[in-house]
């Protein structure tokens, strides 16, 4: 199911973006640069949060540019997490399945299980104002994943943890990825990130793709 990007173009004020780029299937891919350089962009017009001018974005052989974002076979995790802030931490993580407050036994279970495996066991009642950032992130993280889409979009997740907390969402990823064999692009700032998840990285400048490789031959000189 690989996600194919072609001649995609997106014009702003302060620049404008060009991308020519295939991701083959479950690969996992960072993306970095300097500030700016349309990182989050690119992920936007990947989950239809944005709109190109020209150019078409395809996955597993579906175009997507005529699919809202809704519709799209696709979570993204956006920098401030997506939650809910009226709903408590378990229901937030509950919506991930069908979109209900009523899950079934099984879907309990599951919901259970995940919290559990993202460290967020006696927090189910929380509010998300009620807890650290870090626990906000591992909710709509655990929420991405219960949605079940072959394609996740992560937007700056890792700069909110301290570096303890970071490894083991690092670790988790990586699992997660593998377990329901995702294709995942991420935005980051760090290197390291990169070198620790990505198979591959891509360096952006000024809204243009300047390298596009595997993340261990990557010299990361604007990043």
């Amino acid at each position: 199911m690989s996600l194919v990007l072609h001649n995609v173009r997106l014009v702003r004020n302060t620049m404008e973006l060009f991308c020519n780029l295939e991701i083959l299937p479950q690969e996992c891919v960072a993306i970095m640069g300097p500030k700016g350089c349309g990182k989050t962009s690119l992920l936007h017009l990947i989950a239809g949060l944005e709109r190109p001018v020209s150019g078409s974005i395809v996955f597993n052989r579906q175009p997507l540019d005529c699919l809202v974002p809704a519709s799209r076979p696709l979570t993204i995790l956006l920098h401030d997490n997506n939650l809910f802030n009226h709903l408590s931490i378990g229901d937030n993580v509950v919506l991930g399945l069908r979109g209900t407050l009523s899950p079934s036994k099984h879907d309990q279970e599951l919901v259970r299980w995940m919290m559990w495996w993202l460290g967020l066991e006696g927090l189910e009642k929380r509010k998300p104002l009620d807890v650290s950032r870090s626990h906000q992130q591992r909710a709509a993280l655990a929420r991405c994943i219960l949605q079940n889409k072959p394609l996740l979009l992560l937007d700056d997740l890792f700069s909110v943890f301290e570096e303890e907390d970071k490894h083991d969402i690092l670790c988790l990823i990586k699992v997660l990825q593998k377990e329901f064999g995702l294709t995942t692009l991420f935005a980051t700032h760090d290197r390291d990130d990169a070198l620790f998840l990505a198979s591959k990285t891509l360096l952006m400048d000024c809204g243009q793709v300047v390298a596009y490789e595997p993340t261990h031959q990557q010299s990361f000189a604007c990043a």
